[in-house]
């Protein structure tokens, strides 16, 4: 970069690319040329996923329930994506995704672990889904908290907490 000084000297400085640039110019190659909250929105979005799938990897063979019930819970997490995903750019001005939203993410994925009960014979779960509903309600306590400790409460976490609760609320 060239600079003028205020003496008239010039003199050329090395400067940094911008996020996501080639110092040739360009984008960078793989996930440097995506926006850092959609990255990181996409980070929590697998990583939650995981954590379900890996659950139900675990809990199914324990559960005395059909297979189907981990598809319905997927499936579920897959529909709720939609909604996090074309409403994610409100989360400005805030350029990660954050832990508050991951939390709620979680316990959206816990939501979707409960509602892919219905239609399964599931007597004898009572203490398996009231654990999982205390925790789920558990952490909607937490996101918040999270939000307010780290400075990044705003207006798409307060949608996607209010959005969580209703689809909670509507499974009880």
């Amino acid at each position: 970069t060239r600079v003028d000084d205020a003496d008239g000297a010039v003199r050329l400085e090395r400067c940094a690319a911008p996020a996501g640039e080639h110092r040739g110019g360009g984008v960078a190659p793989g996930l440097a040329g995506i926006d850092g909250l959609v990255r990181s929105a996409w980070l929590a979005i697998v990583a939650v996923g995981a954590v379900l799938a890996l659950g139900l990897f675990l809990l199914d063979p324990l559960l005395p329930i059909g297979s189907r019930h981990a598809y319905k819970a997927i499936g579920g997490y897959l529909l709720l994506l939609v909604p996090v995903l074309v409403f994610l750019r409100a989360h400005r001005p805030h350029r990660r995704f954050g832990p508050a939203n991951t939390v709620t993410l979680l316990r959206a994925a816990m939501v979707c672990l409960l509602a892919a009960l219905f239609g399964e014979a599931w007597s004898g779960l009572e203490l398996f889904v009231a654990g999982v509903a205390t925790v789920a309600l558990t952490l909607d306590g937490v996101d918040g908290w999270v939000a307010r400790r780290t400075g990044t409460s705003g207006e798409f976490g307060a949608f996607l907490d209010q959005e969580c609760d209703a689809f909670f609320l509507l499974l009880l």
